[in-house]
């Protein structure tokens, strides 16, 4: 069964799709637009499920065309990459505020990030609060 694998582009797919349908045509296999149309949406993987729901319910499948479908797919397509690029950035933030609590919690930053390790005195404002 012929199935969109992790990492794969949908424009990758619709190539692929397009060049069976051609050799099934040549071969004299006639499908209905609606039929490849279903057969397209069905070589998706789960996480486009959402996706692919939407379009079965709110499109019309005798009436819409492989272009509206693909362009629609590469609309959502673009809307996941930035979503696995904002949990990235969200993950990578984490990551780097664990690393700054580590080394604070070993005791490799200093306590008062606006003294330096020869003690010098504070800015101006501090060192009249000191009393």
């Amino acid at each position: 069964m012929f199935k969109m694998k992790p990492k794969k582009t949908i424009t990758s797919i619709v190539d692929k799709f397009n060049e069976i349908v051609t050799k099934l045509k040549q071969l004299r296999k006639e499908i209905t637009k609606e039929e490849l149309i279903k057969k397209l949406l069905n070589t998706l993987p789960k996480e486009w499920k959402p996706k692919v729901t939407v379009i079965k319910e709110a499109k019309d499948l005798t009436r819409i065309t492989m272009d509206e479908i693909v362009g629609s797919l590469l609309t959502y397509e673009q809307e996941l990459k930035e979503d696995e690029e904002e949990e990235n950035k969200k993950l990578a933030n984490k990551r780097k505020n664990l690393a700054l609590n580590i080394n604070y919690l070993k005791g490799r930053l200093p306590t008062n990030p606006l003294m330096s390790k020869k003690k010098k005195s504070l800015p101006y404002w501090p060192r009249n609060l000191r009393g």
